[in-house]
């Protein structure tokens, strides 16, 4: 050996000048020794080797060994047998998506619903809140979880793909079907939703418009030209805000941060429209989202 070169992680450029004398150059060529240190052995690693592939399609099945001839039916499989191997990995876990509709399985959990009364004094400012059980509601979580169970080691990478050629779907849609023509002048066809929650109705992949209960457009606010038809709305907290956070004044149904708003300051707001609905309609709005941490 001539010559060893311990590079670092980085871009490097060896030029190579001809003495003139013929074959040196492939002399000097076959005679330099690359060394990398082991964090750069890795990265390059990670870029090129798999070690191995899953393969998952809508006509699989769970129970296969995840070959391509032989694949799994569910992302879920395909990434629990990911979490089997990631502890051992000698390269990349490519999971490979055939061509087709994958709906992921959910997981349907009970949820708190409360309501807060506070007390404020002459200023406004909150000087302290009491918390009150108002029953349950269902939240659906996805079955496909990412966490640290799937972190691959050494720096490699699990990696989701589609197969060569196919446009994969993964969708959270539930198809509704058995349709039969209720009034062929309007065109309006019925089916039994059995009682799927939705606000989105797709018909052959077009949004479509949903069956709608007759309203008295009369007890409407038209506000700034534009009718608001939910109980925020009507109950004046249009652009009602706690420190930083603002009832929208587009959509009285958003929450929104005007700048620096804090997750008290959403905490507060929310429980200031709640009850104001409350007390307005005897309606108990129900939040969209999963408060982390203690608040109150």
């Amino acid at each position: 050996t001539l010559a060893e070169i311990y590079l670092k992680k980085g871009k490097h450029t060896i030029k190579f000048v001809s003495t003139g004398e013929k074959g040196v150059n492939r002399v000097i060529l076959s005679s330099i020794k690359l060394t990398y240190e082991d964090s750069v052995k890795r990265e390059l690693a990670t870029s090129t080797d798999v070690m191995t592939q899953i393969y998952v399609s809508p006509e699989g099945n769970d129970s296969n060994n995840g070959t391509k001839n032989s694949p799994l039916k569910t992302i879920e499989a395909a990434l629990n047998r990911a979490r089997q191997l990631c502890l051992s990995m000698t390269g990349n876990i490519e999971i490979v998506l055939k061509d087709g509709t994958y709906v992921p399985g959910y997981t349907e959990r009970e949820i708190p619903l409360y309501s807060y009364d506070y007390k404020k004094d002459e200023k406004g400012n909150i000087i302290s809140s009491e918390k009150n059980l108002n029953g349950h509601y269902n939240v659906k979580t996805s079955n496909i979880i990412f966490d640290n169970s799937l972190s691959p080691a050494d720096g490699y990478k699990i990696i989701i793909k589609a197969d060569d050629g196919a446009e994969p779907v993964i969708s959270g849609a539930q198809q509704i079907s058995g349709w039969t023509l209720h009034d062929s002048e309007k065109n309006i066809y019925v089916a039994n939703a059995n009682g799927v929650d939705t606000r989105q109705l797709f018909v052959n992949g077009n949004r479509a418009t949903r069956a709608r209960s007759n309203f008295d457009f009369e007890m409407q606010t038209n506000v700034l030209g534009e009718y608001e038809v939910t109980e925020t709305g009507y109950a004046g907290l249009r652009g009602y805000s706690v420190g930083g956070a603002q009832v929208s004044e587009k959509h009285c149904g958003f929450v929104i941060n005007k700048g620096g708003a804090t997750a008290s300051d959403i905490y507060t707001l929310i429980g200031d429209v709640q009850n104001t609905v409350r007390e307005k309609f005897d309606v108990m709005l129900e939040p969209e989202v999963i408060l982390v941490g203690e608040f109150g």
